[in-house]
């Protein structure tokens, strides 16, 4: 009997009673695809938990609004998480679950109350009545103390903070900042006492070296004498580890106080000097010139209301609410006429991105849901014959400028390939179900660096890199097509060497950090 490929290896997961994801594999709900009915069958009959929503930008919203009006119309209990949430789209969470159960926002019932400051603030829905519950147990307050730190003093910086012992976290914008960092860092301190996280390793790898982590500095655990841990935003999200001192790139307030969350986390025995709480901010710009890797990610507007919002210290819990509306809201930093100007440019230029991830969303989205006369909801002619046939391009179209495309990392070994760990050529042993999910997991992501390499600025950057991907797979690779683990995957053979020559450039993978690219040598 013939089982469709949906159905089998790692694509039938999704009907499984309990499973655990990224918010990909959510947002495809809202995308037009092939199997897009699957999907909604995956989903309709669990209750789905969204973890660290306030990460998502405007582009992945435009699909989770969509997404949680499918959800509501399925009626599928929908549980929001985040610890730093702007009212606004608190608000527009619940207007867009609710207007999926057939509620208009007109119609809901103490709407106002999502306007509450409190924190921790609990709101939720009862049929069209939304209430709020914040009479929580009262957390002690933990101070923490700003202190402004230009970049080229960091190791001089770290030697001397850390010179009686601590573990101290630098947390950066960029995977590359964070690998410089790190080799400036090696030349000053001993290899051992130097640990990379960012989203540039193989999967495999990134986990042992999370595992590392919560190992040496996660709660209970018996901590160096002196660890320096560089990393980027994986490190702000959902890592239980604690330092005793942080250093970080300036950047939404939001994200800035996620990462926070990891400074004096749990409560044990620390050197003397760093019994306070002390984050040292580098970006700092008095006249709003921030570095180029933080402007591209979070944009100018973001960095100037944080910065003006900050003052000498922040307590943890109180100022989080209030800190996180005053940057997303309608509050207008007081500033000198030539600062104003700049403001107003970026408030400008933030709103017309906006409204560029807005309506590029639009593009491949699904419609909202709409009843039958029998009051069934009904997916025929959703599609309109128009869906996205390529696994990876709809990994790409839920993500704005393709900021990654995934692919399997593989290393030559004589004739055929493999692991990277293993050295050993698994290339004729696919027909093995456990060597093919081993494969399965071996993803790596390719930033939007790699993916923008090129000069020019065209919108469709991702798909024209995931076509040449696709080519290259069919003429290398063709074997992966025929394994359900793999079908549909992007593979690369990295040489000999760990490198890869990728149109005009050559990827090279480092397990100590990471990938990393250069020009090819003309």
């Amino acid at each position: 009997m013939y089982v469709n490929e949906w159905f089998s290896g790692r694509k039938k997961a999704m009907l499984d009673d309990f499973i655990v994801g990224t918010v990909d594999h959510l947002l495809l709900m809202a995308l037009k695809q092939k199997h897009l009915m699957l999907r909604h069958l995956g989903f309709s009959k669990k209750v789905v938990i969204i973890d660290e929503v306030h990460a998502y930008d405007a582009y992945m919203g435009q699909y989770l609004y969509m997404v949680l009006q499918w959800l509501g119309a399925y009626k599928v209990p929908t549980i929001i998480l985040s610890a730093t949430l702007p009212i606004e789209r608190r608000k527009d969470l619940m207007k867009y679950y609710l207007k999926g159960r057939g509620i208009k926002e007109k119609d809901i019932g103490n709407f106002d109350f999502l306007k509450a400051e409190s924190y921790p603030l609990l709101t939720f829905s009862k049929g069209s009545e939304v209430e709020s519950f914040s009479d929580f147990q009262e957390e002690k307050e933990k101070k923490v103390t700003l202190y402004q730190l230009d970049e080229e003093n960091l190791v001089d910086t770290v030697k001397s903070l850390g010179k009686n012992g601590a573990v101290i976290g630098i947390i950066v914008n960029t995977v590359g900042r964070a690998q410089r960092i790190t080799k400036d860092l090696l030349e000053a301190f001993p290899e051992e006492e130097v640990h990379l996280l960012h989203s540039r390793f193989i999967d495999t790898d990134r986990i042992k070296k999370e595992e590392e982590l919560l190992k040496k500095i996660g709660k209970n655990a018996e901590r160096p004498k002196r660890f320096i841990v560089v990393g980027t935003q994986v490190i702000e999200q959902s890592l239980d580890i604690d330092f005793d001192l942080m250093i970080s790139d300036l950047c939404p307030v939001d994200l800035l106080i996620q990462r926070i969350g990891r400074l004096h986390r749990h409560k044990i025995e620390r050197p003397k000097e760093h019994s306070e709480a002390r984050l040292y901010l580098m970006g700092i710009s008095e006249s709003f010139d921030f570095e180029k890797g933080s402007r591209r990610v979070y944009g100018d507007y973001l960095l100037i209301k944080t910065q003006c919002a900050l003052g000498k210290s922040i307590s943890i819990p109180r100022d989080i609410s209030p800190l996180v509306q005053e940057v997303y809201g309608e509050w207008n930093p007081s500033l000198a006429p030539d600062l104003r100007k700049k403001y107003e440019e970026s408030k400008e230029k933030q709103n017309e991105t906006l409204d560029k991830q807005k309506r590029k969303a639009e593009g491949f989205r699904l419609d909202k849901p709409k009843l039958e006369c029998s009051d069934e909801i009904s997916l025929n002619g959703l599609l309109d014959n128009t869906y996205i046939d390529s696994e990876e391009l709809c990994q790409a179209k839920v993500r704005d400028i393709g900021s990654s495309i995934e692919v399997i990392a593989v290393k030559k070994y004589g004739a055929g390939y493999g692991l990277f760990q293993e050295q050993k050529d698994i290339s004729e042993e696919l027909s093995k179900a456990s060597i093919a999910r081993k494969l399965a997991c071996q993803t790596l992501r390719l930033g939007e660096s790699i993916i923008h390499m090129e000069k020019d600025k065209e919108d469709n950057k991702e798909e024209d890199l995931i076509r040449y991907l696709e080519d290259y797979n069919r003429r290398e690779l063709p074997e992966w097509q025929n394994e359900a683990w793999l079908k549909g995957s992007l593979g690369l053979i990295f040489d000999e060497n760990n490198d890869f020559p990728l149109k005009n450039i050559v990827l090279h993978y480092d397990e100590k950090f990471g990938l990393q690219w250069h020009k090819k040598e003309v």
